[in-house]
């Protein structure tokens, strides 16, 4: 089993009363056609850096729908369900010399970033749509 396939599994063992939804590329491109049609050129314009695609559909998604996004290989130690009282949930990471792109360290003047490797969200979130906003920009 694929270290992506045993932290889906993972995921579907904790939550077995949550729906779980995988999107595959072609998904992800219909998703944004029929769903988020305003967001579509900004979409088919980053088709030379098909991880900005995947950045911003996890947004454009999750403001979507609402729950919880996980990238493939976030394996988890613990439901989710104490999560679920809040109206958004992110990460921070820690900006470390070495280890952020040298862009990160000068453009902001704080020392984390908001991780989008996993995070949740209901359903129109403002906070979400802030970050579209800024990735739009």
């Amino acid at each position: 089993m694929t270290a992506a396939a045993s932290a889906a599994r993972r995921v579907r063992q904790l939550h077995p009363d949550f729906a779980y939804v995988l999107f595959t590329d072609e998904d992800i491109v219909s998703f944004v056609r029929e769903r988020c049609p305003s967001w579509r050129a900004l979409f088919e314009s980053l088709a030379h850096a098909p991880i900005q695609r995947v950045d911003l559909f996890r947004y454009l998604a999750t403001y979507h729908y609402g729950g919880f996004y996980l990238d493939l290989d976030v394996h988890l130690a613990q439901p989710l369900h104490v999560l679920l009282g809040h109206r958004a949930v992110f990460p921070f990471e820690r900006l470390v010399e070495g280890t952020a792109h040298a862009s990160l360290r000068t453009s902001t003047s704080s020392s984390t970033l908001v991780g989008q490797y996993a995070f949740g969200a209901c359903a129109g979130h403002p906070f979400l749509l802030a970050i579209l906003r800024s990735v739009a920009k």
